[in-house]
């Protein structure tokens, strides 16, 4: 419910008088103000359920519905499709003054010229989630802070994120995204929370349930009738003893600022109250296993039991975690289902607890799962649910409907920060104003209060300065002691935020849970590990990491990509094209292409001799000599002609050079030295030591491997 003074609940309930604050800003910028003259009707209609039903986690549009009296054409020159409005709606006290509630943000998706008058329909923020989910970039495994956050920045919308439940649940597969809309996600989410998805009044998305714990017990209804106005006296129940008020304003069963929490309706119209109460004995989740089968869990008794099926969110090994949390909020709760109607009131929300007194004086214990606000007239108040005998384990799936389409817009994706400046900018433009009140102390100086409602104790929005710090609250208690502030800085500069929005942070130090960089404004992240003298050691992007020091320790499975520089004790698979890389290599290097430097022959087979200093590749200078040396069935040829790179010259000399050839180009199998002497022919390896250097290997052994080919006649290699 919206928070209201309680001049504002004793003048409710009188002979009302209600105006209207709306302002629409038109798609070219131009602003409007509406008053309650310029409409023929007014409407808000909100649910947090489906009509008939009792759903855990429903995420519906609110629809606002108007009549603009158009008489004498003073809007025929406005454009109201894809305009934005702020609704306000207002009450005159007793005292001549006006206390005005905001009623929410809304987007017009449909208005019509119709004789005199205008007809504009608007949804709120909740219809940007009506886009599929296919366009999201969010990654899985995700936890459902990291859904939740992602959709809101995605559709630009704001949330409360303190109301978000379970954010640290973990959802392992991405679900098909074809057929999901970010509003079908929402719900989702709703749902392994146990909560309903709504847009309040603030323009933010929450989730939130129904506080039937802030029903009084024992309240057999009240008599009204009893002094000359209702209220007269003070806000009153029938049963309390107020003889004594030393101990504060209080009854038997509670404060009055604990009644603020509930509304009790006794002015009823028309009434349809079901004869029982209904009572959540459990809470029944299941979900399709891969092979055959379904995975459930049923926490608490059979009965009145809430299911949740056919949620991609809940994947198997999640049953139980996801029943027992929902189980142990919604099992036990009792509420009766019914539909009436009452006064109007704007304060009057979906998701809210109520009592409900009938003309027999029985009252009942109920929630709002449904209500319309209507300017003029009643307000519908509705708590849709199947009884159990209808019910009988019908399933509960996310709600997913889509109420309305907006026309199409252009795809602008923002980021999150411009996100962040936009909705700052609409509260700018649309914040109502406050109240101050300052509190001398005994040395003279004073703490200043700025608040929502006309006196300090009975407001809930509250700004509190010291010379200490500066605090924040949405829960003012009417007493600073017992006040959780849940904002604020003090002044050693340590300060305590909700979400922070910035271009840029300098810190010395930084803690925290998850770090997520790039991807919300379709940019890739960028993370730098430098040293003392400024030189990148680590970079992480979108091309993966690259570090110029340090050990790789453990397995490293299915590698791909390029690896320089000097990989020790790695184990795994390693594929793709390994440039340039030495260290200790295990196993078998099978079809594998590149360089590899630091290896030496043991039989047929490349093993590595010993580390590196650093890595060989390229040119370099091999000389071969001996008497009677020639090439035989070679990878490198005779080349008779001088302008090639690779020249050899068909001689029989004592020494021929061959320079500027490239280390691949002579293959070990296939380079063979011919001894002409004595005919002895030996055929050499060709390998890179310790050092670097290009070394022979002999293969066939016979010549005992001193690089002489069987005597003085065998081909020699050199290295310079």
């Amino acid at each position: 419910m919206i928070h209201t003074s309680t001049k504002y609940r004793r003048a409710v309930q009188g002979n009302r008088q209600f105006g209207i604050a709306d302002r629409i800003t038109f798609r070219d910028g131009t602003t409007l103000e509406l008053d309650i003259e310029d409409f023929v009707s007014y409407s808000i209609d909100e649910a947090t359920s489906s009509p008939g039903k009792f759903e855990v986690g429903a995420a519906v549009i609110k629809e606002y519905s108007a009549v603009l009296n158009n008489e004498d054409g003073k809007f025929d020159r406005y454009d109201f499709e894809g305009a934005d409005i702020v609704a306000q709606v207002g009450l005159m006290l007793e005292d001549g003054t006006w206390e005005y509630l905001q009623k929410g943000y809304y987007r017009v998706v449909e208005a019509k010229a119709q004789d005199l008058v205008i007809l504009v329909k608007a949804y709120d923020s909740m219809l940007f989630f009506d886009s599929p989910y296919s366009g999201s970039r969010l990654s899985y495994p995700a936890s459902l802070l990291q859904i939740v956050q992602d959709a809101c920045n995605a559709c630009s919308v704001a949330y409360d994120a303190g109301s978000i439940e379970m954010g640290g649940y973990t959802v392992r597969k991405r679900p098909d995204s074809e057929t999901l809309t970010y509003r079908d996600i929402i719900s989702y989410c709703a749902q392994i929370m146990g909560c309903y998805a709504k847009v309040n009044h603030m323009d933010r998305l929450e989730f939130g349930w129904y506080d039937l714990e802030c029903l009084p017990d024992g309240i057999d209804g009240g008599d009204f009738t009893g002094t000359a106005r209702p209220y007269e006296t003070g806000d009153t129940l029938s049963g309390g003893n107020f003889t004594d008020y030393s101990s504060g304003d209080s009854h038997d069963c509670g404060t009055f600022r604990d009644a603020a929490g509930y509304h009790h309706f006794y002015h009823l119209g028309s009434q349809t109250i079901n004869t029982d109460d209904i009572t959540i004995t459990g809470v029944l989740v299941s979900v399709e296993k891969q092979e055959e089968g379904a995975e459930s869990c049923l926490y608490g008794t059979e009965g009145y039991v809430l299911e949740i099926s056919e949620n991609p969110l809940i994947q198997e090994g999640a049953v139980q975690q996801v029943a027992r949390h929902v189980g142990q909020k919604l099992a036990g709760s009792i509420f009766r289902p019914l539909s009436i109607m009452v006064q109007s009131d704007p304060c009057i929300e979906a998701g809210d607890a109520a009592l409900v007194t009938d003309r027999r004086q029985r009252t009942y214990r109920t929630v709002i799962t449904n209500t319309t606000f209507t300017m003029g007239g009643m307000q519908k108040v509705e708590c849709s649910a199947e009884t159990p005998t209808e019910k009988n384990y019908t399933k509960y799936g996310a709600v997913t409907k889509i109420l309305a389409k907006a026309r199409d817009e252009v795809d602008i994706k923002l980021s999150a920060y411009d996100i962040a400046v936009q909705q700052m900018n609409q509260l700018a433009a649309n914040t109502m104003g406050f109240y101050s009140t300052t509190v001398a102390q005994k040395d003279g100086s004073i703490l200043a209060y700025r608040h929502d409602k006309p006196k300090l104790a009975e407001s809930k929005v509250v700004y509190k300065s010291g010379i200490d710090g500066f605090f924040v609250t949405r829960d003012y208690t009417g007493e600073d002691s017992t006040t959780l502030w849940k904002a604020g800085f003090d002044s050693s500069g340590n300060a305590v935020l909700n979400i922070l929005s910035v271009i840029g942070i300098n810190f010395t130090w930084a803690r925290g849970g998850e770090l997520i960089l790039g991807g919300d404004d379709g940019k890739g992240g960028v993370m730098l590990v430098k040293d003392a003298a400024g030189n990148v050691v680590v970079q992480c992007d979108i091309n993966g990491i690259t570090a110029t020091k340090g050990t790789f320790s453990g397995r490293l499975e299915a590698a791909t990509g390029t690896f320089k520089g000097n990989l020790e004790a790695a184990g795994g698979t390693f594929s793709g094209e390994l440039e340039a890389a030495s260290g200790t290599f295990k196993g078998a290097l099978q079809a594998a292409t590149g360089t590899f430097g630091g290896m030496t022959a043991e039989g047929n087979t490349l093993v590595q001799e010993s580390v590196a200093q650093y890595p060989h590749s390229g040119v370099y200078k091999i000389i071969i000599s001996g008497e009677g040396v020639s090439f035989d069935d070679s990878e490198v040829k005779y080349n008779y002609y001088k302008d090639d790179m690779v020249q050899f010259e068909p001689s029989y000399s004592t020494k021929i050079e061959l320079d500027s050839i490239e280390t691949n180009d002579l293959r070990a199998e296939n380079l063979k030295l011919v001894g002409i002497g004595e005919d002895d022919t030996v055929t050499w390896l060709l390998g890179i030591n310790k050092e670097g250097e290009v070394v022979k290997i002999p293969r066939n052994g016979s010549s005992g491997g001193n690089g002489n080919g069987g005597g003085d006649d065998g081909g020699e290699l050199e290295v310079s």
